[in-house]
């Protein structure tokens, strides 16, 4: 009885995983298709994310197969050169003052990173609001550095 119950919820487990894989292959396909048509060179990186350049920036954005309605976009800033107690004063204002748009610091403290998150009603549904999300970002990094 109990060999049963294991075969079932493994069997239960490994078909999640391979609709989960699906999932993050289509969201993958969905978000390069679109950047291409949008002019932009996406790739898949080695976390399955996609990776592509904007006026010279990385951009990433997050594959998240187990939240379909969840849209992230996300990019890192270099700011090892500043002092920390000003960069916090600098992510603290322009959280206060950017719509949308999260700042913070990375556990090693030699990056900051800027994203946005957005609940979507499809998948989808990211394409019309795409161009905002990075004007946003690009607020989001000059209200930074107007106080570094």
């Amino acid at each position: 009885m109990y060999k049963k119950l294991f075969l079932a919820v493994g069997v239960l487990a490994s078909a999640e995983t391979v609709f989960a894989q699906t999932r993050e292959g289509e969201l993958q396909s969905m978000y390069i298709e679109y950047l291409r048509e949008e002019g932009y060179f996406p790739q898949v990186d080695d976390d399955g994310d996609i990776l592509f350049k904007a006026s010279g920036d990385i951009y990433y954005i997050i594959v998240d197969a187990d939240d379909l309605a969840f849209f992230q976009l996300y990019k890192q800033l270099n700011i090892g050169r500043f002092d920390l107690a000003v960069v916090r004063r600098a992510v603290n204002y322009t959280n206060r003052t950017t719509k949308v748009a999260k700042v913070f610091i990375s556990s090693g403290e030699k990056t900051v990173g800027i994203k946005v998150d957005q609940m979507l009603g499809k998948p989808d549904d990211f394409k019309a609001i795409f161009k905002r999300l990075l004007s946003i970002m690009y607020t989001a990094e000059v209200n930074l550095n107007s106080q570094l």
